[in-house]
């Protein structure tokens, strides 16, 4: 089986700048960077108005506050724990996992990245069943043997696999590049390349060869509508 070193994908390579980043202050695309990277959504607009009112704080600040959050606001680290068993493995998690998660209060972030590494562990049963989600989500119907076989060769996120599907059902993908824009999966934040450079720091996670988490130009963080953000990096 073919493994390849995988980082967690979360922002898109994006090479030119885009016209959404000069629309927004640079503590506006810190507020929602943190959102996306500490509970794997963006904030509602009295969120980002609360945020801003708080002062020129950074990336890692704003994530330290939101974990500080789940103590006050469980739910919203229920929310954040569901949100990352959805786009890893395509499912809600079980009360017993919710329940040992909770214990931990990490990030979005972190627990993808620890779903990723788990899914990589020897007699995991969880991506092929993964996989099979995905087809049944995009294409309504089971994975052939010689389907399952191809995708077991990687270990893509729910949210990644569900994103080549749609771009292969309209035609739109291009070898191993995933067409973000065209996704419904998907939506993302424009950051300017400090700010990229900022959240790519914050979330301590190294691009591999394999794919970028953030470009060295102009970024977008990508997120999910159920909420989130997550592939590895097979292709942007």
């Amino acid at each position: 089986m073919k493994t390849l070193t995988f980082s967690l994908v979360l922002m898109a390579v994006m090479l030119s700048a885009s016209s959404a980043v000069s629309a927004q202050t640079d503590q506006e695309q810190r507020i929602k960077a943190s959102y996306i990277l500490a509970l794997g959504t963006g904030p509602t607009q009295a969120e980002l108005d609360y945020w801003k009112t708080r002062g020129n704080l950074s990336i890692q600040q704003l994530i330290e506050f939101h974990r500080q959050g789940f103590a006050s606001y469980p739910n919203l680290q229920k929310q954040a724990i569901g949100r990352s068993y959805a786009d890893a493995f395509g499912r809600w998690p079980s009360i017993p996992e919710i329940d040992y998660q909770m214990k931990s209060k990490l990030t979005y972030t972190e627990l993808m990245k620890s779903h990723m590494a788990w899914l990589q562990q020897p007699n995991n049963t969880e991506y092929g069943e993964s996989i099979k989600r995905s087809y049944v989500k995009v294409f309504n119907r089971q994975p052939t043997a010689a389907e399952l076989s191809y995708w077991k060769q990687w270990y893509l996120s729910n949210l990644m696999l569900i994103t080549y599907h749609n771009d292969y059902k309209n035609q739109t993908a291009k070898g191993n590049k995933v067409n973000v824009k065209s996704s419904p999966y998907i939506v993302s934040v424009s950051l300017s390349p400090a700010i990229a450079a900022e959240a790519r720091a914050a979330s301590g996670i190294v691009a591999s060869g394999a794919g970028n988490i953030v470009a060295s130009g102009a970024g977008n963080l990508i997120t999910n509508d159920g909420g989130s953000i997550v592939a590895s990096g097979a292709g942007n």
